[in-house]
């Protein structure tokens, strides 16, 4: 897999912005395969050569959308052909939740509650890694026949 980094490593590296790095990590995660490592999330260095040629091609005027056709020209692969058949190489990406900025009826959880509640989502997740292996299981033994 090669050496992994943080995101400040990746902005650091670009000497971009912040925000900016932020935006195309965002934009462009099609592109960009996630590594979880404790509460971190790590990148490949093929991210950094990704947002590279993002940086280059922001430089010279090209809009967001513009960038996106011309990685997949390039042959940039994004993570994943089809979500339910990934390929074995292909890391499971990083499911963030979708948050609103305020709650729509405030209450305050207690600890336990919260905690409880996290657990339930990372067995949720931990299902749905499993549910992507026996989908690849199935397609192996589709395409053995």
């Amino acid at each position: 897999m090669g050496k992994l980094y943080n995101q400040l490593e990746v902005i650091k590296a670009l000497r971009v912005s912040p925000t900016t790095v932020k935006r195309w990590i965002h934009y462009f995660s099609e592109f960009i395969p996630t590594v979880r490592q404790g509460d971190a999330v790590m990148y490949e260095a093929g991210t950094l050569k990704l947002l590279r040629r993002v940086r280059t091609l922001r430089n010279n005027r090209f809009s967001l959308k513009s960038i996106l056709n011309l990685l997949e020209e390039e042959g940039f692969e994004g993570i994943s052909t089809h979500p339910l058949h990934p390929d074995e190489n292909t890391p499971i990406p990083v499911v963030r939740p979708v948050r609103p900025k305020r709650p729509v009826h405030p209450t305050k959880r207690s600890e336990a509650e919260t905690e409880a509640l996290q657990t339930l989502i990372q067995s949720f997740h931990a299902v749905s890694r499993e549910f992507a292996q026996i989908a690849q299981q199935i397609d192996k033994l589709v395409n053995e026949s």
